[in-house]
């Protein structure tokens, strides 16, 4: 198996303001109840659960579609983080 590395011309969120945001500009619960309703999709990447950052590595990722569309990438480990009470 061969093994390739995507670039993607989206938002990297390094906030909370930032995925607030996006939440916002797409329309989106504030508890993200259904996000599929506004089209909008998720997948994780990457190759390791380990730093609260995206500095392009292989961390964990959330990457958010719109219609299929890649829009945004948040860090794994920082969603993590702001779900615990981290603030940046």
């Amino acid at each position: 198996m061969s093994k390739i590395k995507v670039e993607l011309d989206v938002k990297v969120i390094k906030t909370r303001d930032e995925l607030i945001e996006f939440r916002l500009n797409n329309n989106l619960r504030e508890d993200w109840h259904e996000p599929d309703n506004q089209s909008i999709t998720a997948t994780v990447v990457g190759r390791y659960f380990d730093n609260a950052d995206v500095d392009g590595s292989y961390d964990y990722a959330l990457l958010l579609f719109k219609e299929g569309i890649p829009m945004a990438v948040v860090n794994l480990a920082l969603l993590c983080a702001w779900a615990t009470g981290y603030k940046d």
